[in-house]
């Protein structure tokens, strides 16, 4: 499940400098992962892998009262990875 890893990285760079601790578990093609950050800030993802397509549920609260939310698929053809995101 790289994928998670990937998503869950796409938001780091928005957080530089910023330390984060949190844990990532799989059960079979089902990922969780759970963070926590500085200012109370914490990011939960969830991510089931189905045949060639990983479908990702993000959530991202700022520790001040703003959460936004994420959900994409994507789907590997060949080479190429197609990412839809909502």
């Amino acid at each position: 499940m790289k994928k998670i890893i990937l998503c869950a990285a796409a938001l780091m760079p928005l957080l530089a400098h910023a330390q984060w601790y949190g844990s990532q578990q799989q059960i079979g093609n089902n990922s969780y992962g759970s963070y926590s950050g500085p200012n109370g800030s914490s990011m939960n993802s969830s991510s089931t892998q189905i045949g060639n397509t990983t479908y990702t549920n993000q959530s991202y609260s700022d520790g001040q009262g703003h959460t936004t939310y994420s959900n994409t698929s994507s789907t590997r053809i060949g080479n190429t990875v197609y990412t839809n995101g909502y």
